[in-house]
């Protein structure tokens, strides 16, 4: 049920002598302008909760693809160094 413009500003007149405006205007954001506006309903909290949990799935998926990809670069790079440095040590040592 949202609250009147009538009862709203009494709460604010009434509130604003006790606390902070700031926190009247904070907790007032909490209650409904019109009747359209409601506050969130638990399911569908609980669908967006499962969206988001979707999406970091998602994200975790192609951060692990990611760190794999990296890691293999960097293996095949290491590898590489490795072979030039021993050539060039038995190279040195033929010498």
């Amino acid at each position: 049920m949202a609250l009147t413009h009538k009862h709203r500003s009494a709460l604010y007149e009434g509130l604003s002598e006790i606390v902070d405006e700031e926190a009247v205007n904070e907790m007032l954001a909490y209650f409904p302008t019109r009747d359209g506006d409601e506050p969130i309903s638990k399911d569908f909290l609980r669908a967006e909760l499962l969206g988001i949990r979707a999406e970091m799935s998602d994200l975790r998926s192609d951060v692990k693809d990611d760190i794999s990809r990296a890691l293999i670069v960097t293996i095949v790079a290491n590898i590489g160094v490795m072979i030039a440095f021993a050539s060039v040590v038995v190279a040195a040592v033929r010498l």
